[in-house]
């Protein structure tokens, strides 16, 4: 079987449709923000009623580079017998329990992070899924983590997937590797690498994400902007440029950006705050995105923005160590750090979730704090 949670909306069997469950989750949860309401509702709502008998199932785990799955074989349950809250239950044939996540991240491309139901969307080909679980062949894994020709047309947040996605593969290799004790080198340091990587990802996601912003920013004809934004400068010689039509000032804000802001890492939470700061308002930041990760992701969930910036900041501080000082134990010479892949495969996924809430934090600036 597999269980989701949210117990207090209570049992749904006698509630079918997407305006009953809603009107549950209103009742019960009236304290979260509304989009968080609304997305609690739509995740029960397909887990209730859109899955059927014969929908493949894949649950992807936290902790572990392999994916289960296997196929619904019943209808929606309720049952309070679960420890941990869980009660929404779906009967499953679980086939298979250990197929690599490299063997098919092109597929969970478009898995959001911050859901922990979700439909894959129709154009998704599950041919190779369905391969692996029907007849266990264990297909050649597509090259996810390499981004394609078209790789100008990507939005930042598919390139951070295309990134995490080699991370998890490096982690992947290094669980497979480890079973072999090879001796000629040490299996742990293919972990160190997945987890610069993951922090690689973060940079560069920010860095694109940012410059994005600022060109749709550039290219808006009136509208409210941004303080930080209106404050940008450029040089006479750019807005010469313009005006002779040799760029657009899209392209001077972009060749602003490039220039004096290149050279910045943004990893650090006071970094990422401040690059946000120039396309959204970024007051309370911090609290906002621990507010939805919180209320939208099923384990880890921090108190406050506090605890994001912290265990943020860890993770940057151990990339740092294994970057520089090749995560040595402080006054013992040789001797690393412990690492493995559960604990690297849960800082990927907690990137991944922490970009998906930054998205929503920005995203409510642009469109509104009150989304319905």
């Amino acid at each position: 079987m597999v269980a989701i949670g949210w117990a207090d909306v209570g049992n749904l069997t006698g509630s079918p449709d997407l305006a009953q469950i809603l009107d549950a989750v209103r009742a019960k949860y009236q304290f979260v923000e509304r989009e968080s309401v609304a997305s609690y509702a739509r995740q029960l709502f397909d887990f209730r009623s859109t899955m059927t008998p014969g929908d493949l199932v894949l649950l992807l785990r936290r902790s572990s580079p392999d994916v289960a799955a296997g196929h619904v074989n019943g209808d929606y349950q309720y049952s309070r017998q679960l420890p941990g809250g869980y009660r929404h239950i779906r009967p499953v044939r679980w086939a298979v329990h250990d197929i690599p996540r490299s063997l098919i991240e092109l597929e969970l491309r478009s898995v959001p992070s911050l859901l922990m139901v979700h439909q894959l969307d129709a154009d998704v080909d599950l041919t190779r899924i369905d391969e692996l679980v029907t007849k266990n062949i264990r297909l050649p894994a597509t090259n996810a983590a390499t981004v394609p020709e078209d790789a100008g047309e990507l939005t930042p947040i598919a390139h951070l997937r295309a990134n995490l996605s080699y991370a998890r593969s490096l982690a992947t290799a290094g669980n497979t590797l480890g079973t072999l004790k090879p001796q000629s080198f040490d299996v742990n340091d293919v972990f160190r690498a997945a987890w610069v990587q993951a922090v690689a990802g973060l940079d560069h996601w920010v860095r694109q994400e940012l410059r994005a912003r600022l060109r749709a920013l550039a290219e808006q004809v009136g509208g409210r902007k941004p303080r930080r934004f209106a404050e940008l400068e450029i040089s006479l010689d750019q807005v010469q440029r313009v005006l002779r039509d040799e760029m657009s000032f899209a392209d001077a804000v972009d060749e602003y950006v490039t220039k004096a802001r290149g050279h910045l890492a943004y990893q650090q939470p006071d970094r990422i705050r401040d690059a946000f700061s120039l396309v959204t308002d970024t007051a309370n930041f911090w609290n906002r995105v621990a507010t939805v990760l919180r209320e939208r992701t099923d384990e880890d969930k921090p108190a406050d923005g506090k605890e994001v910036q912290a265990r943020l900041a860890d993770i940057v501080h151990r990339r740092n160590k294994i970057a520089h000082e090749y995560d040595e134990v402080p006054n013992e010479p040789g001797r690393k750090r412990d690492i493995d892949g559960a604990a690297v495969m849960r800082v990927i996924d907690w990137i991944d979730q922490l970009c998906g809430a930054i998205l929503v934090v920005v995203d409510q600036d642009r469109t509104g704090r009150d989304l319905p």
